[in-house]
């Protein structure tokens, strides 16, 4: 039996279903930019672990190559040189992400901190090719995408997970928080049995999207899920 969950987004959350603006190089404090282009070479999967980051946003690429920005500020822009981009290779597998050794090891040789104090405002844009598995693990990162063909794995503690569904592009979904809220513009056919909610809270979902595809997981603890419809 078909089932549709279909949940009318409250008046106070219409403004996260409004347009998305890409990132600029202005940030309330001085930042470090940072711009790479990487070469796919073969590989198949892409791995994105920002843990510090306030923002990540994915596209897809045109081409065969991963686009990355990174705009950093560091305790106010005092301390952006500790900030740097690690970018390693494993086999068919990319990592990208903070250099968390070099960012701790900075605090404890020059200012005598522990080492996590100190207050980051990063914001990243990663442009995907298409072929790639994607994953993405932070711990206060807010995520925005726009579903695509190949599956993600978005994990983020206490940011939200923003996800824009093409009309054209099914996926299985296996979304989860434990005290945040789900909502969706998108019909979903459920595969738990459940049926569909107004908001659901402390929830987990499986269904298909648009008839169903490759799976994606979207996990939270603390923050929301939100499925827009795209065109």
């Amino acid at each position: 039996m078909r089932r549709l969950l279909i949940i009318p987004i409250l008046l106070s959350s219409l403004s996260v279903f409004g347009q998305q603006t890409a990132f600029d190089d202005t940030n309330p404090s001085p930042a470090k930019i940072i711009k790479e282009t990487i070469a796919m070479e073969g590989s198949t999967e892409l791995a994105l672990d920002f843990p510090y980051a306030t923002d990540i946003r994915l596209s897809t690429a045109q081409g065969n190559e991963i686009e990355i920005y990174v705009n950093a500020s560091i305790n106010d822009g005092e301390n952006n040189e500790a900030y740097e981009l690690l970018i390693e290779r494993d086999g068919d597998r990319i990592l990208i992400g903070t250099d968390r050794e070099r960012l701790d090891s900075f605090f404890k040789k020059n200012s005598g901190r522990r080492t996590n104090c100190y207050s980051t405002d990063i914001m990243v844009e990663v442009a995907v090719p298409d072929r790639m598995l994607v994953s993405v693990e932070s711990i206060s990162g807010n995520v925005t995408s726009e579903l695509r063909t190949k599956p993600y794995a978005i994990k983020t503690i206490s940011g939200d997970i923003d996800l824009t569904v093409p009309s054209g592009i099914g996926a299985e979904l296996i979304a989860s928080t434990i005290s945040g809220a789900m909502y969706a513009n998108v019909s979903l056919d459920h595969l738990d049995d459940k049926e569909g909610l107004r908001q659901v809270v402390g929830e987990k979902v499986h269904a298909k999207i648009n008839q169903g595809g490759e799976p994606h997981r979207l996990e939270t603890i603390s923050g929301d899920v939100l499925l827009r419809a795209g065109n």
